[in-house]
């Protein structure tokens, strides 16, 4: 396993493996790593040594400590640079922190049958979707980019056609006294998972009580007060039958509102176009 028996064994394990894994990307040469064929060699390596059966959370403690050492390296260069210990020092251990972090995440993704290499062509799909270069682009001209990113969903509830908006209250981070939807942070699931909780929280709505009637576009809001861009994921419920709404701390208040009436109340940004989106 790797990470396990790197204690006592860090120069044979990282020389064996950076020998063989020589196509490596560098700018200069213009080369791809193979991650095929580093997973079928980790897998080997790995095989042959009985590493395989460890459990995965202690191939993931390891991975910790060694992300710790990256960190450390980083966070205390210019410390190095005054003692006098040069760049190139920091530069050697990160080469060998980042060789040891990269096959660590190899090993998990061999214990979970994952491919990395469609892992990453998969993920890098979904970002270029997420992040359009242009937009991106323009936006690091203008922008510092020392920005949190956080992605949101926002859902509306629908009844007799009508629109419920709720009034924010003192007791939330952001847009307090603004009119929003149901809305808060994807935590680790699937948007329309984080729209589902977030109703059931804020309202004491079951799934069975609604049912989903629309999807909006993903809207980018870029707040440069609370130096934030929030990427919100609209939805649209409808009610099935009339219900007491038991709202909790977040809201103070609710309305039922015909859809016009959005543009001439204070609302959270983009809060129409997030309901346009799920209506069109």
């Amino acid at each position: 396993m790797w990470g396990c028996l790197w204690s006592f064994q860090r120069n044979h394990i990282c020389g064996s493996h950076r020998s063989s894994c020589s196509k490596r990307y560098t700018p200069e040469r213009g080369k791809i790593m193979d991650l095929k064929k580093i997973q079928e060699k980790i897998d080997k390596f790995d095989k042959e040594r009985g590493w395989e059966k460890f459990p995965a959370s202690l191939v993931l403690s390891h991975l910790i400590e060694e992300l710790g050492e990256i960190s450390r390296y980083i966070q205390f260069e210019e410390g190095y640079k005054k003692k006098g210990i040069g760049h190139e020092y920091n530069v050697k251990n990160l080469k060998r922190e980042f060789a040891q972090v990269f096959a660590l995440f190899v090993q998990l993704a061999l214990h979970y049958g994952i491919d990395l290499e469609d892992a990453i062509l998969e993920e890098l799909e979904i970002m270029e979707k997420r992040f359009p270069k242009k937009e991106w682009k323009m936006y690091m001209g203008k922008y510092e980019p020392h920005y949190k990113i956080s992605d949101v969903v926002t859902s509306f509830l629908s009844y007799e056609n009508k629109i419920l908006i709720l009034k924010r209250s003192k007791d939330v981070s952001t847009y307090r006294g603004k009119w929003a939807a149901i809305s808060g942070t994807i935590e680790n699931e699937k948007p329309i998972d984080a729209a589902y909780r977030e109703i059931s929280e804020e309202l004491g709505l079951k799934r069975e009580d609604i049912e989903l009637i629309g999807r909006g576009d993903i809207l980018k809001v870029i707040d440069e007060d609370l130096r934030n861009i929030f990427y919100v994921h609209p939805f649209l419920f409808e009610l099935k039958t009339e219900k007491d709404l038991k709202l909790n701390f977040e809201h103070t208040e609710y309305k039922w509102i015909d859809k016009e009436d959005l543009k001439r109340m204070e609302t959270v940004p983009k809060l129409k176009e997030a309901l346009d989106s799920c209506m069109k």
